[in-house]
């Protein structure tokens, strides 16, 4: 199964300033993405840090993991995955999400960038899943010889 890790804004552009209520609205917007890729591709094994996020603001909040901890846990996630989808909201790409993408480049990890939920957009994600994992099949197959 083909796996991916779905880099959102958690504070957003407001960053350290951000309130609760706007880190719930961001965790909301990603959550309805999240909805949107599993209807689209019920077959993509997706993390979205947003599903845990009441364990990650505590543990932040009462000094357990700094931010820099956090993001390492992430990219450590992002790691264990064939891909990293990103939702831009608004041209965001900063803070924790620039982070990922970094991580991921640095690696040689894939990179879908979602600006808008619609069918094109689906199609092409659908797309580029299958041709990721028609080349995890061909790398596990020690007989496939390439010309």
């Amino acid at each position: 199964m083909t796996s991916a890790y779905l880099s959102h804004a958690i504070r957003g552009s407001k960053g350290a300033s951000a309130t609760d209520a706007d880190m719930l609205r961001n965790c909301l917007v990603a959550k309805k993405a999240a909805k949107w890729i599993r209807e689209s591709i019920s077959y993509l094994d997706l993390y979205v840090p947003a599903e845990h996020e009441d364990f990650v603001h505590i543990a932040y909040r009462e000094k357990y993991l700094t931010e820099k901890q956090i993001l390492d846990i992430d990219c450590g996630i992002v790691d264990q995955k064939d891909f990293l989808i990103v939702l831009v909201e608004n041209g965001w790409k900063g803070g924790g999400i620039a982070v990922e993408i970094k991580y991921a480049k640095d690696n040689n990890i894939p990179i879908f960038y979602i600006e808008k939920m619609d069918v094109g957009t689906a199609m092409l994600l659908r797309l580029f899943v299958a041709n990721l994992a028609k080349g995890k099949e061909n790398d596990n197959n020690p007989n496939l010889q390439l010309h």
